[in-house]
């Protein structure tokens, strides 16, 4: 008793002195105290003072660094007072990596409750060298949020997260990540991926899957896929967009909008990989893929109104690898548009048709789509930068594009797979005709399972 009276206290000492700090690109040392009118000058340094609890505020300018930010050993929070490193109101705090020679830009290894917001990183290049560089790494962490973080012009993957468990990235940009020296030629260019998750070293123990979370975040002109999502995990995603992924200049690159799914092991019947009111657009490939990458295993997935449009490709693109497929895919209330092939493709369909589970998608059902279905199909402003807030632009495009006309017959045309709708049934596609809005699904501490074909947020 005496031993767990004095923890408690230890536990509230640290909540009671919780410290705010500051460090600044200019004006600051690391022999100050780390106020706001003495900040600290280096980042590597200011986050190695943090105890759970403590806020770090990082004034705006850029951060030109010349050895690797590493979060490998600073201290963990804890559930009750994470660590924060956040951009201070109104400023734009931007961390440069040109300085770093054949390195990755940002590494977030082995760290639990944390919370990184309102950065930039940029430039961790590949220097002539074969390997890729990453420039968000983000290994072995559990209980992290990633917020409002923008992660572009790397030699490699923006943000790459393995073995994770219960990661928050929300309204996270990459962009303009190129692998353009590989040491395979049949991969030159072809080793960008916006975002990436994997866990390669997980068994096929499923219990010990990590899970990551992807809420409103952007992709775009990366080498390869805007998002990269397999090997033994589970992962959620919601309202996020990918274009223009797999530029012709790199010619290797796949260029899929989502490329989700394989597995070394047999997983679980319930979904691994679910995606909800996802914008996949003017990518190279695919919209969609939901990829064997040559494994013995597909995935277990769940892909409910989503849009597919004005890719070079399939709209929605499936394959199941050397093994006929033995857990169900489930495609429901989607729209393909306009794309360079036929809307639908599941490879594997004549071997094994009743895991494919498709309902009430716009190549599956009786409407005809045109561009009068939509209010807008001009993505003029794609690019524009996000609100101060972080949330998405407010313009035409994010207003308007690929929104339904009051008119279109795919107003109500959709099944209840769970998420909210207002009508008589849920329209297709990622929009709620009524409100002009995403259909909210997935915020970053919500827990999600499919039932019945269902999802269910806890």
């Amino acid at each position: 008793m005496k031993r767990l009276l004095i923890i408690l206290l230890c536990l509230l000492g640290i909540s009671l002195y919780a410290t705010t700090y500051y460090v600044a690109p200019t004006g600051g040392s690391n022999g100050n105290n780390g106020t706001i009118g003495a900040p600290w000058a280096t980042l590597t340094y200011a986050i190695n003072q943090l105890y759970p609890g403590d806020t770090l505020f990082v004034r705006g300018g850029t951060y030109y660094i010349v050895t690797q930010l590493h979060f490998g050993s600073v201290r963990d929070g804890t559930r009750e007072n994470p660590i924060v490193m956040i951009n201070y109101p109104n400023e734009h705090p931007i961390v440069d990596c040109d300085g770093l020679y054949r390195q990755s830009g940002i590494m977030v290894h082995g760290i639990f409750y944390w919370t990184i917001q309102g950065i930039e990183q940029r430039y961790a290049r590949q220097d002539g060298g074969t390997d890729a560089r990453t420039g968000f790494s983000v290994n072995g962490c559990n209980y992290v949020h990633l917020n409002y973080i923008s992660v572009h012009d790397n030699g490699g993957y923006g943000m790459d997260l393995r073995n994770c468990n219960e990661v928050y990235v929300r309204g996270v940009d990459t962009y303009n990540n190129c692998d353009s020296v590989n040491s395979n030629p049949d991969y030159n260019g072809g080793k960008g991926d916006g975002n990436g998750y994997m866990n390669y070293n997980y068994t096929g123990d499923t219990l010990t899957w990590g899970a990551v979370y992807f809420d409103k975040c952007r992709s775009w002109h990366n080498s390869d896929d805007g998002y990269g999502i397999g090997y033994q995990v589970y992962a959620y995603l919601d309202s996020c967009w990918a274009w223009d992924n797999g530029s012709p200049l790199y010619a290797q690159g796949a260029g899929r909008g989502f490329s989700t799914g394989h597995a070394f092991y047999a997983q679980p019947v319930i979904p691994c990989v679910i995606l909800t009111n996802c914008i996949s657009v003017y990518n190279k490939g695919a919209g969609y893929f939901h990829n064997c990458n040559s494994e013995n295993y597909t995935t277990t997935q769940a892909w409910y109104n989503c849009i597919s449009a004005f890719n070079g490709s399939y709209g929605f693109n499936g394959s199941t690898g050397p093994n006929p497929p033995t857990r169900h895919s489930y495609w429901k209330n989607n729209i393909a548009y306009h794309n360079g092939n036929i809307p639908f493709r599941h490879e594997g369909t004549t071997t094994a048709p009743a895991y494919i589970i498709r309902d009430h998608n716009t190549w599956d059902s009786p409407v005809i789509v045109t561009d009068a279905d939509f209010v807008s199909v001009d993505s003029t402003g794609i690019t524009a930068a996000r609100q101060a807030d972080g949330s998405f632009p407010d313009n035409d495009c994010y207003n308007n594009f690929m929104c339904l006309s009051p008119a279109s017959d795919l107003i109500d045309a959709g099944v209840d797979v769970g998420l909210p709708y207002k009508g008589k049934a849920p329209d297709l596609g990622a929009y709620e005709s009524e409100s002009k809005e995403l259909v909210k699904s997935v915020y970053s501490n919500d827990k999600i399972v499919v039932s019945n074909n269902k999802i269910i947020i806890k």
